[in-house]
């Protein structure tokens, strides 16, 4: 599985998110660092993970925004399955083999978890609303994020984990995020691709 982190001027949480995901109880990675034109320490982080681990990757280019950087993340994968982790995240350590075993034993393109918030401050936690449907199929998904979208995952991809594999051999597709926007871009990405599989389901 290749998990893309896009990242800019995030010394302060990097490590701790990098920790996480390198935690994961699901081993075969691929972690793919997109440093975008950060001006602090972050990209010195990455390149001393990428020498602890070699499953991790790293790639610097010149500032032009998330869904560009994510974007030339999506470039390089070389995994069947795909998720996005933002740089200020961190995961459990069965996140990727429970979302991973789900895709497999339901048959289904996508599934999604919930998410908790943290309040950096103080530590207060909020569950997120996304409901728990279980296996239905994508023109239902579809319906959801214009719908429903906070209990549909928000449109999110960073709870998400796609085989991205499997969606292009259905679709004879790739797929990108909708370059320099600032609002919607995740449900833009996830729509696409809903838009074009004609038959498969996700499981939240």
């Amino acid at each position: 599985m290749s998990v893309i982190v896009s990242l800019y001027n995030a010394e302060e949480y990097l490590s701790r998110s990098l920790d996480s995901i390198l935690a994961s109880t699901y081993r075969n990675l691929e972690v793919i660092l997109v440093d975008d034109g950060s001006s602090d320490h972050s990209l010195q982080i990455c390149e001393r993970y990428s020498h602890m681990d070699n499953r991790v990757k790293v790639y610097h280019k010149e500032h032009s925004g998330l869904t560009l950087t994510r974007n030339y993340g999506l470039e390089r994968i070389h995994g069947r399955y795909i998720t996005f982790t933002d740089s200020d995240d961190y995961i459990s350590p069965e996140m990727y083999e429970k979302l991973i075993g789900i895709i497999k034993n339901e048959d289904v393109l996508i599934a999604k978890c919930n998410w908790i918030e943290v309040d950096e401050n103080t530590g207060a936690e909020r569950k997120g609303m996304l409901k728990r449907y279980g296996k239905i199929p994508i023109s239902r998904a579809i319906v959801g994020l214009t719908e429903d979208s906070r209990s549909f995952g928000a449109g999110y991809v960073w709870n998400v984990v796609f085989d991205y594999q499997r969606i292009c051999e259905l679709t004879g597709s790739t797929f990108s995020f909708y370059p320099n926007t600032n609002y919607f871009d995740d449900i833009y990405f996830q729509t696409s691709i809903y838009l074009k599989v004609k038959g498969g389901g996700i499981c939240m």
